[in-house]
């Protein structure tokens, strides 16, 4: 968070690119920082773009062009997208502008807001680039003492060596690790039982290096939380895989209650 405070001298500096592997947290500290900035009233306009296709990103700029009376759904969606980008560059007051999972500099390039007043923030894979477009900040893996305390924090057991184990085995990955602490607390079971899991898989490193073991990880984590999901609920893989269709941010809550 505090390398996210920056330096505001430059339109470059204002704007910063939060670059790392999938699941290391680079959304939730945007997101973590854009809340923080709202309780502060740092900014006065904050909008959430959504930047992994460029037909995704130019519809949320059309919707903050349209929210702000700036243009109708009559209006054509790249067009109200410049009116909005437009809008910010002229404005007096600060606003901060978060373009989550953009795919590459050249996607967001196009359509990077500038202003004075305005702060962006850029959450990407993409190592590398972005000179010209934004100051990059690498998100990295945790180190094993701050994954070893997010487990003991996040289950509250008092089991540091049994939770330094699971932290090193799954190498720190946010993700891997916000999974591996829920399965904790919601079955019961001790860390060594859960190591025991990932073991009995045959599939896990020691330690994951690299992006495609990470990936690994992140995936039989998620299948040893789904299998325990079935144990207690026979319609557990079928509610998750109808989920897995939908956008996270409009699942409603009565289709998993």
């Amino acid at each position: 968070m505090k390398a996210l405070a920056g330096n505001r001298a430059t339109a470059i500096t204002n704007s910063q690119a939060l670059t790392g592997l999938g699941g290391v947290g680079k959304t939730q500290l945007a997101v973590e920082y854009a809340y923080v900035a709202c309780e502060s009233k740092t900014f006065a306009l904050v909008w959430f773009v959504r930047a992994e296709e460029e037909s995704l990103l130019v519809a949320d700029l059309a919707e903050l062009g349209e929210q702000m009376g700036l243009a109708t759904r009559a209006t054509e969606r790249p067009e109200a997208a410049r009116d909005a980008l437009r809008f910010l560059k002229s404005l007096a007051e600060p606003w901060l502008l978060v373009y989550d999972n953009a795919v590459s500099p050249a996607t967001v390039r196009p359509w990077r807001a500038e202003g004075a007043n305005g702060r962006v923030l850029l959450t990407t894979r993409a190592r590398g680039g972005w000179a010209g477009v934004a100051a990059e900040l690498s998100v990295d893996v945790f180190d094993l003492e701050t994954a070893t305390r997010f487990l003991l924090e996040k289950t509250g057991r008092d089991d540091e060596d049994g939770a330094r184990a699971v932290a090193n085995r799954l190498g720190g990955h946010a993700l891997a690790l916000s999974q591996a602490a829920a399965f904790v607390s919601q079955t019961g079971r001790s860390f060594g039982e859960y190591l025991a899991g990932l073991d009995a898989d045959g599939r896990l490193l020691e330690q994951p290096a690299g992006e495609a073991d990470y990936e690994l990880a992140v995936t039989i984590v998620v299948a040893q939380s789904r299998a325990a999901a079935e144990e207690r609920a026979s319609s557990a893989r079928a509610v998750l895989e109808v989920i897995s269709y939908l956008d996270p941010e409009r699942i409603p809550l009565t289709l998993l209650e």
